[in-house]
């Protein structure tokens, strides 16, 4: 029931943001937020957020997509890993969802745009991909992982790292706003949840019983 709750909560901040979104370029806090963190203008930071926000891209989320999907069918996790491969579908909603919305990125007269990237602004894709591949990774952890509970931590908190630091570095690089940001987790989380319960819904494991969330 309080599952149900929070998933009912988040449709309404994602359709609430999108239509805000729309409707005007930025949100009460965006500007300074992204002030405050480009105000951390170390050049080992910038390099590092640069080297973040690459790991947030198509190419590199898809390979860990692939990369889950050959651990888990070495690790005899084969009806695990079909879902995988299914997320890439998903993650072709954004350009649609970014036209849908056609929010401007931030410009150079509001802040500091140190990253030259085209398209619209809302959500957040780095957000959207990280939250859902990075996320769908985490949920299977204990399967990729084995038995190792340290293992598993660790992978887990480098997981929750990676999804929050991918959408610091794209308000960082002044590309996106923080709503951008957290309209793309909101809806990659969305995406992740759809999928989980699809997929426990509609499959039958072969190994134990169906994934809890």
């Amino acid at each position: 029931m309080r599952l149900r709750v929070f998933v009912v909560i988040a449709v309404l901040a994602a359709t609430g943001l999108s239509i805000g979104a729309a409707l005007v370029e930025t949100f009460p806090g965006d500007q300074a937020i992204t002030t405050l963190f480009q105000n951390a203008d170390a050049t080992w930071f910038e390099k590092t957020m640069r080297t973040v926000t690459g790991f947030g891209g198509t190419v590199p989320m898809l390979s860990v997509l692939g990369l889950g999907t050959i651990i888990l069918s070495a690790r005899s996790y084969r009806h695990y890993a079909l879902g995988l491969p299914g997320l890439a579908i998903g993650l072709a909603l954004v350009p649609f969802l970014k036209e849908l919305v056609d929010r401007p990125r931030p410009t150079v007269d509001l802040v500091s745009v140190l990253s030259n990237v085209g398209g619209h602004s809302f959500p957040s894709g780095h957000a959207f991909m990280s939250m859902t591949v990075l996320g769908a990774i985490l949920y299977l952890a204990g399967y990729i992982c084995g038995p190792s509970k340290l293992a598993v931590y660790a992978l887990r908190t480098v997981l929750v790292l990676g999804i929050l630091g991918i959408g610091a570095s794209r308000v960082y690089l002044g590309v996106h706003w923080t709503s951008d940001i957290v309209g793309g987790y909101l809806m990659g989380g969305l995406l992740l949840f759809a999928a989980i319960q699809l997929f426990n819904t509609h499959m039958k494991p072969q190994h134990g019983s169906r994934l809890a969330m």
